[in-house]
C-alpha cells in the first residue's frame, strides 16, 4: 500500500470477548477485562480528541469559504471594471481611427493647396524674372507717360492696379495658406498624439487588471485546493466519529460478555474445589479434579515465529515491510506485499472477529481482524482484495478464506498488502508509518 496520511476507519477490536470465544486462563481472562475498560477509556479519549480536531477543521473550512466568497466577489469586481474598460478602450480605439482618416483627408487638402503654392511660386518666380530683366522693378512713371491717349492712359493706370493688387493677393493667400497648413498639421497630431496616450493608459490599466484578476485566480485556486483538502478531512473525521461510537458500543458489549464469562468462570471455579473437597472426603484420586475446563485449556503457542498463519498458500514476499523508495520518494511500508494469481483464496491469520469488510480509496477492498494471541490484541489488516466474502462482527477461525487477492485501491499490480499490529490498527502519524505496526515477517509461520 502507498504511505499516505488516511485518516478513517479505526480498527479497534472487540477485545475481551474475543479472549473468552477463544478459549484463555483465568489471568488471561481477567488481563483483558481490564484491557477492556483501558479499552472503553481509550475510545472515549479518541472520541474527544477527534470532536476537538473536527470542529477546529469545521472552523477552518468555513473560514476558507468565506474566503473564497470574499475572493470571488473581488474577481466579479475586477471582471465589471475590465468590461468598462475595454468599452472605453473600443471607443477611443475609435477615435483614434476617425483621427486616422481625418488625417488622410487632411493629406489631400494639405495636397491640394501644396499644388496652389507651387502654381503661385511659379508665378512669383515670373514676376521676380521680369522685374530682374526690368532693372528691379517696373517704372510705373514711364508706363503711364507712354500712353497715346488719355483713354490708354486710363487702361494703363487700371492694368497697373490690377497687377499690383494680383500680387499681392498671391502673396497674402501664399502665406495664408502656409499658415493654414502648419496649423491643421500641429491639431491634427497633437490630437492624435492626446488620443494614443489616453488608448495607451487605459491599456496599460487594463494590463493591470487583468495582472490582477490572473492573480486572484491563482489564490482561489490554491483555496480551492485547500478548501478541497479541507472537505477531506471533515468528511475523515466524520467517519471516524462514526465508527468510534460503534467501536465503543462494541467494546462495552465486549466487556459485558467478559463479566459474564467471568461470573460462569467463577461458579465454576467453586464447582471445582467443592468436587475436589468431596474428592478428598471420599479419598478419590486427587488428579480427577485439578485442572482448568477444557473451554480454557486451549493455549495458542508462546510469542516469537508461527503464532500466526500465512494468509496465502504458497504466496511470496514481493515487498518487505519498513522504508522503501517509491516514485522516487523514501516512505515507510507499513506492512507486506505478497504475490500469486488473481483470485487466489485470502486466509485469516488466527481466530478473531471481523472489525471491518469495507471498500476504502487506498486499502481497496479490505478487512480489519481483531484476534488475541497469547492474551494479547492483535490486528491483521487485509488490502487490495478482488471480493470479501465476510461482515463486520463475523467471528472467522484461523484458515478460513475470508475474501481473494485482487488490485483494488491504490494497487499496483495483483497482490496482498497484510499488515499487523500489536492492538488496534490506527490512522498514520503524520511521518507516513502507522503507530504500532509492526513486521509480519517476525510473526507468521
Amino acid at each position: 500500500m502507498k504511505g499516505r496520511k488516511t485518516y478513517s476507519i479505526v480498527a479497534i477490536g472487540l477485545s475481551g470477548a474475543i479472549a473468552l470465544s477463544f478459549g484463555f486462563s483465568s489471568s488471561a481472562l481477567a488481563a483483558s477485562g481490564n484491557e477492556l475498560k483501558d479499552k472503553i477509556n481509550h475510545i472515549e479519549e479518541k472520541q474527544k480528541n477527534n470532536k476537538n480536531d473536527l470542529n477546529k477543521t469545521q472552523g477552518q473550512l468555513d473560514q476558507n469559504k468565506d474566503q473564497q466568497e470574499d475572493l470571488s466577489k473581488q474577481i466579479e469586481q475586477v471582471d465589471s471594471e475590465i468590461k468598462t474598460l475595454t468599452t472605453k478602450i473600443n471607443s477611443k480605439q475609435k477615435q483614434v481611427d476617425q483621427t486616422h482618416a481625418e488625417i488622410d483627408k487632411l493629406k489631400a487638402s494639405i495636397a491640394d493647396t501644396l499644388k496652389r503654392i507651387k502654381a503661385r511660386d511659379e508665378v512669383l518666380k515670373k514676376r521676380i524674372q521680369t522685374m530682374y530683366l526690368h532693372g528691379g522693378s517696373i517704372d510705373y512713371i514711364e508706363v503711364l507717360l507712354g500712353s497715346k491717349s488719355f483713354g490708354n492712359f486710363i487702361n494703363r493706370v487700371v492694368a497697373l492696379k490690377t497687377l499690383a493688387d494680383h500680387d499681392t493677393d498671391i502673396l497674402n493667400e501664399q502665406k495664408a495658406d502656409k499658415v493654414k497648413l502648419d496649423q491643421e498639421k500641429a491639431e491634427q497630431n497633437q490630437k492624435l498624439d492626446e488620443v494614443k496616450a489616453n488608448l495607451s493608459d487605459l491599456q496599460t490599466l487594463k494590463q493591470q487588471l487583468s495582472d490582477k484578476k490572473a492573480k486572484q485566480k491563482s489564490m482561489m485556486a490554491e483555496l480551492e485546493k485547500q478548501g478541497a483538502e479541507l472537505e477531506d478531512k471533515v468528511m475523515d473525521k466524520k467517519e471516524q466519529a462514526e465508527v468510534l461510537t460503534a467501536q465503543k458500543q462494541a467494546a462495552e458489549k465486549a466487556y459485558q460478555l467478559w463479566q459474564e464469562e467471568e461470573k460462569k468462570r467463577k461458579e465454576e471455579e467453586a464447582a471445582r474445589k467443592a468436587a475436589e473437597k468431596k474428592a478428598q472426603q471420599q479419598s478419590s484420586s486427587s488428579s480427577s479434579a485439578s485442572g482448568t475446563p477444557s473451554h480454557y485449556s486451549q493455549q495458542t503457542s508462546s510469542g516469537g515465529s508461527g503464532v500466526i498463519g500465512w494468509p496465502v498458500e504458497g504466496g511470496y514476499v514481493t515487498s518487505g515491510y519498513g522504508w522503501r523508495n517509491l516514485g522516487g520518494s523514501q516512505e515507510f511500508h507499513d506492512g507486506i506485499d505478497i504475490g500469486k494469481g488473481a483470485g487466489t483464496p485470502i486466509h485469516a491469520v488466527a481466530d478473531g472477529v471481523i472489525a471491518r469488510a469495507y471498500h476504502s480509496t487506498s486499502y481497496g477492498n479490505c478487512v480489519f481482524l481483531t484476534s488475541y494471541v497469547n492474551g494479547k490484541m492483535m490486528t491483521s489488516v487485509y488490502a487490495h482484495m478482488a471480493q470479501y466474502i465476510v461482515s463486520q462482527n463475523q467471528v472467522v477461525h484461523r484458515g478460513d478464506v475470508i475474501g481473494y487477492m485482487g488490485a483494488s485501491g491504490e494497487a499496483e499490480g495483483v497482490h496482498l498488502h497484510f499488515e499487523l499490529y500489536n492492538g488496534p490498527w490506527q490512522p498514520d502519524d503524520g511521518s507516513t508509518r502507522h503507530p504500532g505496526s509492526v513486521n509480519p515477517l517476525n510473526y507468521l509461520n
